[in-house]
């Protein structure tokens, strides 16, 4: 019979270690001082259950600090006033903005310059928002896909320059738009709206 660790040993995915634990308070252990990729778990298990250990991953700050942040001294460490900073010796965290998509980032400590009350703040701007109109739509582009490849493609090429700075802004963002409109933009724009405007009459 193979184990858990055969299982996914035998996925030819490396991992750099894995860990077990036997019971509930070993695997609460792990996960609050290391960082974990992949985490499988029985339903019920010795002083505890699955059900009960994946909701820590929203209820417990050590958990949501770690996924959010990674391990303190090595990642991040925290300052007098409260916050997170980078690590001695560190100029950047790996996990710093991926912090959005975690479970519940809410119960995580804030980034050295936010305000301390930065999540309180993000919970109110997300219960006021209003939503979009588009919610619920999805394109699809199999009728424009080679207009929409090459419009993605650039997309990817000029990204981490706007992002970064690296170039002027406004000359790399208008290089950028003249290569999608002569790709196939107008096109694509096109047909998206033309599949937005069927969608909104099969709503009403």
């Amino acid at each position: 019979m193979l184990t858990v660790e055969k299982l996914v040993l035998k996925t030819g995915i490396q991992f750099e270690r894995i860990f077990k634990a036997v019971c509930m308070e070993d695997a609460v252990k792990i996960l609050e001082h290391q960082v974990i990729h992949i985490m499988i778990c029985d339903i019920e298990m010795p002083g505890g259950s699955g059900h009960e250990l994946l909701n820590l991953f929203y209820s417990n700050q050590e958990i949501a600090d770690l996924l959010c942040y990674g391990i303190e001294g090595v990642h991040y460490e925290k300052t007098e006033d409260g916050h997170f900073t980078y690590a001695k010796g560190r100029t950047d965290n790996p996990f710093l903005n991926n912090r959005g998509n975690m479970p519940n980032q809410f119960i995580a400590h804030v980034w050295e310059g936010e305000e301390l009350d930065y999540w309180q703040q993000i919970a109110e701007q997300n219960e006021t928002a209003v939503q979009s109109e588009r919610s619920g739509f999805n394109f699809d582009y199999s009728k424009v896909e080679a207009e929409h490849r090459e419009v993605v493609n650039i997309y990817n090429l000029y990204k981490k320059i706007l992002n970064n700075g690296l170039d002027n802004q406004e000359e790399c963002r208008e290089r950028m738009l003249k290569e999608m409109e002569e790709s196939g933009l107008r096109l694509l724009l096109k047909e998206e709206q033309t599949q937005y405007e069927a969608w909104k009459r099969r709503k009403l």
